[in-house]
């Protein structure tokens, strides 16, 4: 299943969105521009909220966008909201600092 494929990835940028979420719509497209980049050293998991619930639920995501890094499985950052422009490249710098793009 998903979770134990996230629990064995060093680092992996999770985002939880939803169908029906106009927030998530205009959130997406800018983060995978970035996501793109680093893709060689950062995953990104593009996980929809009602499609894995049980997950969901244990990672207690109530809205959407939600952005949860996880190490090892282990979350070490989480932002219950869309990111800026900034904060958005300086997710994927800080977890892809030995990547080469």
């Amino acid at each position: 299943m998903i979770e134990t494929q996230l629990e064995t990835l060093p680092l992996v940028v999770t985002v939880w969105h939803q169908p029906d979420c106009g927030h998530c719509e205009e959130f997406l497209p800018r983060l995978n521009e970035i996501a793109a980049r680093y893709s060689s050293c950062v995953p990104t998991a593009l996980l929809d909220a009602t499609q894995n619930e049980d997950l969901s639920d244990a990672l207690s995501i109530e809205a959407t966008p939600t952005v949860i890094v996880l190490r090892l499985g282990r979350t070490i950052k989480r932002f219950d909201r869309g990111l800026n422009a900034t904060e958005r490249e300086q997710l994927y710098a800080s977890g892809g600092a030995a990547c080469s793009r």
